[in-house]
């Protein structure tokens, strides 16, 4: 019996009922139950600050974003794939299952919990998780390391020899290779979509002197912004411009102007630089065959930041490896998780 297969076997309602699966990142909170995508919300929460009453969660939380005053607190309360605040995840947990269909909200609460967490987390997190989910009403929770479902979703359950990846999320990133179905090594570093994000809300800034609102902001990153520009020899790209309003820092009045996804470019390419050197100390620090063996089968590419246009090809240039992104990278995690349990027949 496999180590997932006994952790699992120790919860006696698993072999009745089906848990519920959940992967908390820093930016978005996925739910899967009975083989579907149940809820889909950012890990965000607005509180009152005096009472502590919970304001609204996910969306709207987001929305809230730099437009309310210190009587409120809005907050992510997972950063870097820690939690960062277990009261507040534990308020959000219980909104966001608040709002499951009656038949599922009755079937969830107090059953057990399976989720994906970071592969490198501390045994201190862990511990965090486990009690924070306790406390939102769920009975048990089991932990299966980011890396394993991975494997499952994206190295077909350790069918090849080599498996690779690099998933790069909201607040961090994580690298991990596999070999003959057993992990070699993986590694975190603290940099992800989130920074790019950020880059864009200061440039507009201090350029424009225009305050917009993280909503916004990441709006401009999705709509607007690549990577290709970096790709050595890769052409010039026209510029994408798009017309973004906030307030204006001087005057306070409202003001609309135009950006063009050319001013944060050089931003990015340090962001981008930072992960590349992450990249290759952690592949220094595996040997030199095992790296080489699995850059021949390819790399696999996932997380929310994975769907950055140009992103794939500046990687596949520079580590001369191919490398591989699926339709909807940012599911790869919880579906993985979800192939995982469904072996064991929970």
């Amino acid at each position: 019996m496999s180590r997932v297969a006994q952790l699992l076997s120790t919860f006696s309602g698993f072999s009745k009922n089906q848990p519920l699966l959940f992967d908390c990142g820093s930016t978005v909170t996925r739910v899967f139950f009975e083989g579907k995508l149940l809820a889909e919300e950012p890990t965000c929460i607005a509180v009152h600050a005096e009472s502590g009453s919970t304001v609204a969660v996910g969306a709207k939380a987001v929305s809230l974003l730099g437009k309310v005053s210190d009587k409120f607190q809005v907050e992510f309360p997972i950063a870097h794939g820690e939690i960062s605040s277990p009261s507040l995840l534990q308020k959000f947990l219980e909104v966001v299952v608040s709002k499951f269909d009656t038949t599922v909200f009755s079937k969830v609460m107090g059953f057990p919990v399976v989720l994906v967490v970071p592969s490198e987390l501390s045994p201190v997190q862990k511990t965090i998780f486990e009690e924070t989910f306790k406390k939102a009403g769920f009975r048990s929770v089991v932990l299966i390391p980011q890396a394993e479902t991975l494997l499952e979703k994206l190295g077909a359950g350790g069918e090849h020899e080599s498996f690779c990846y690099l998933d790069f999320g909201g607040q961090k990133s994580e690298f991990g290779i596999f070999t003959l179905n057993e992990k070699i090594k993986s590694m975190t570093v603290r940099t992800g979509g989130v920074q790019l994000t950020e880059i864009i809300q200061e440039h507009i800034r201090l350029v424009h002197n225009l305050e917009v609102s993280w909503h916004v902001a990441e709006q401009v990153k999705r709509e607007a912004c690549s990577f290709v520009g970096l790709v050595p020899g890769g052409g010039r790209v026209a510029a994408t411009k798009v017309a973004i309003r906030g307030k204006d820092v001087v005057t306070q009045a409202g003001k609309t102007v135009t950006v063009s996804s050319a001013d944060f470019l050089e931003s990015f390419g340090f962001v981008v630089e930072e992960l590349i050197d992450a990249l290759q100390f952690f592949f220094a620090s595996v040997p030199a065959h095992l790296v080489a063996s699995s850059l021949e089968d390819g790399i696999f590419m996932t997380g929310g930041m994975s769907q950055m246009t140009g992103l794939k090809e500046l990687l596949e240039h520079t580590f001369s490896s191919p490398v591989y992104v699926h339709k909807h990278p940012d599911l790869d995690s919880i579906e993985g998780l979800h192939l995982r349990v469904s072996k064991h027949e929970i």
